[in-house]
């Protein structure tokens, strides 16, 4: 297989061949057999919430989970420590939303197996 990279538009898909338009205006048929990935043309669209919930509860989880432990260690607490759990879990919101912010893969639509080498 090599690396060439086609663009176009999906016209007819057969279970040996995909048919394309090509920005050129011109129908092509490639065998599968010739087909690595076929990905999408727009950037996958991942909605920022879910990185910047799961950072939250990460670090909310992971800040509770430390004040607990220190609450068991301590005699005389004070009561401050109990807002390192919501500054944790902005901290995590802001890694995932981060995390999430930077992701932005086209969407694999089909990728050949791999074929792994006969001993």
């Amino acid at each position: 297989m090599t690396d060439d990279r086609i663009e176009g538009s999906f016209i007819k898909l057969s279970a040996d061949s995909l048919t394309i338009l090509t920005a050129d205006g011109v129908e092509r048929e490639y065998s599968k057999t010739n087909i690595e990935r076929i990905t999408s043309a727009n950037r996958r669209q991942d909605s920022l919430v879910n990185g910047a919930a799961i950072g939250t509860a990460i670090g909310g989880i992971s800040a509770a989970l430390v004040v607990a432990a220190v609450m068991g260690q301590a005699d005389g607490m004070n009561a401050n420590i109990f807002l390192g759990i919501p500054v944790a879990a902005g901290v995590g919101a802001g890694i995932g939303l981060a995390g999430d912010a930077i992701k932005k893969d086209h969407e694999i639509l089909y990728e050949a197996p791999q074929n792994s080498p006969e001993s």
